[in-house]
């Protein structure tokens, strides 16, 4: 079956699509992109496409206009808060020309960046795929906004809806790293109250190996260094307390 969709503006602006939808208006399920062997223009409303193709048991080709993007169905987008990181999960289906994701992020919900690309499986079946946010907690805001870059294999893309992801929602979190550590292990701290925490750092007897305290403000990153260069190897415990939080971290020490 061949059926002709709008949107041409020229013979350099024409693809060939094909796919094993039942002679429909507009491609609905995954296709292809057979290479184009010929393209002449007969003025300016007739062209024509040659393409080398394999054909199954039903094959629909469509004309399509350059900035056309094959269908990627996103099924689900999420994300979640997990042990200091943001969990992102997503699922998809009919990835037949689909190349990466582009994970983005926002502290303002308008300007958004790149933070890591993940590959796509490029599979008409579902695909399910994860990218944590390890440094969520660094970005002294109470909300952060992800979406996707859905890319294709022609560099062309869509953007997947945006969500968010409160932090204010978790009071107290700390976290530690590298860990495990070497030499300097960076604390931060995000309380839900400001003032003095005091930090102790024990080893797996329990005994105190050194001890200090921190000056906090309340709903914001606050960082300090923990040198552990000359401690031998082994399971230590950083215990802090004050500015209404209470909490203990394990470090292991290389």
């Amino acid at each position: 079956a061949l059926v002709a969709a709008g949107g041409a503006t020229g013979i350099g602006s024409l693809r060939i699509l094909q796919n094993n939808d039942v002679c429909k208006s507009f491609p609905t399920g995954a296709a292809t992109l057979p290479a184009v062997t010929v393209a002449k223009s007969h003025g300016t409303d007739a062209y024509v496409l040659q393409a080398s193709v394999a054909l199954g048991s039903a094959a629909s080709f469509y004309f399509a206009n350059g900035n056309y993007i094959l269908p990627l169905d996103l099924i689900t987008f999420s994300g979640a808060l997990q042990n200091n990181i943001t969990m992102l999960k997503w699922t998809t289906e009919n990835e037949t020309n689909a190349s990466h994701f582009v994970v983005e992020r926002s502290i303002d919900g308008s300007s958004f960046t790149s933070i890591g690309n993940v590959k796509a499986n490029g599979i008409t079946e579902r695909s399910n795929y994860s990218f944590p946010d390890a440094q969520v907690l660094s970005l002294n805001t109470d909300v952060v906004y992800y979406r996707l870059k859905m890319v294709d294999q022609n560099n062309e893309f869509k953007y997947s809806n945006v969500i968010t992801i409160t932090i204010s929602d978790n009071n107290s979190i700390v976290t530690a790293s590298p860990n495990p550590v070497t030499n300097i292990a960076q604390v931060r701290i995000r309380p839900d109250a400001g003032g003095s925490v005091k930090w102790t750092l024990t080893d797996n007897a329990g005994r105190t190996i050194m001890n200090n305290q921190v000056q906090v403000q309340k709903n914001s990153s606050n960082v300090f260094s923990i040198n552990m260069e000359n401690l031998a190897q082994g399971t230590y415990y950083l215990q802090l307390s004050g500015a209404g939080m209470d909490k203990k971290v394990k470090l292991q020490k290389l």
